[in-house]
């Protein structure tokens, strides 16, 4: 007679995929915290952006962090408790994987003249920029997409279910009003844009949306792993 999978086996799956969700939220929260961290301990100050610090020391941090959550982004699986085929989050996921890496691996175009990357001497540095500019709206788009969509149209039943969709839908917010105020940023009279810059309002709106994507999918992966610990106790 055949023998079907044990629980055991089943729980440690699930186990695997809640610890891959947590990661990614591990390392949202962690990238521009340790960018904060170093800035105060070296006494150099803030950038004006995150993607400003891969002209610092701590640039292996950066792209490294980043290119973790690609490679994390796209292993996703997704999560849908009734049709397993039709994973939207799967596919956000993957535009969320790719332009993660190009974030970290098409820098901005640098303040000062020095030795180019691989992208910046194959496409040229006003390219490169262009591209790490787009790749990050993409990235940023993405995130939010997760909140505000993904995560409410995915819910999973639980009796917190109302607590969370205004968690997801308050940590989508953010992430959108942060991408909304980068915009109106560029469009600031000069005079505004010097007197402001001071207080590095990219660098903290880039902080909010990753800190605000964090909660949310640490949130998520709470769910997830609340309904399968449910599921195995029946």
């Amino acid at each position: 007679m055949e023998m079907s999978p044990k629980p055991g086996s089943h729980a440690q799956l699930g186990r695997t995929f809640i610890a891959q969700q947590r990661v990614i939220s591990v390392l949202s929260f962690f990238l521009p915290l340790f960018l904060i961290t170093w800035s105060v301990l070296s006494g150099e100050g803030l950038r004006g952006s995150l993607s400003e610090y891969y002209y610092t020391p701590v640039r292996d941090i950066f792209v490294g962090v980043l290119c973790a959550l690609s490679l994390f982004f796209w292993s996703y699986r997704g999560y849908h408790p009734h049709k397993a085929e039709l994973r939207a989050d799967r596919v956000v996921a993957k535009i969320a994987s790719v332009s993660a890496a190009l974030v970290a691996l098409a820098p901005l175009k640098p303040r000062q003249v020095g030795e180019c990357t691989l992208l910046q001497c194959v496409f040229g540095e006003q390219a490169t920029d262009w591209v790490h500019n787009v790749a990050a709206v993409i990235f940023m788009t993405s995130l939010a997409t997760f909140c505000l969509v993904l995560f409410p149209m995915t819910a999973i039943q639980r009796p917190d279910l109302g607590r969370r969709l205004v968690i997801y839908g308050i940590c989508g917010t953010v992430i959108v009003a942060a991408m909304l105020l980068m915009v109106l940023w560029k469009f600031l009279p000069v005079d505004v844009y010097f007197a402001l810059g001071h207080y590095k309002p990219i660098f903290m709106l880039e902080t909010m949306a990753l800190f605000a994507f964090s909660i949310a999918w640490l949130l998520r992966s709470r769910a997830v792993e609340d309904a399968a610990l449910a599921q195995y106790d029946d």
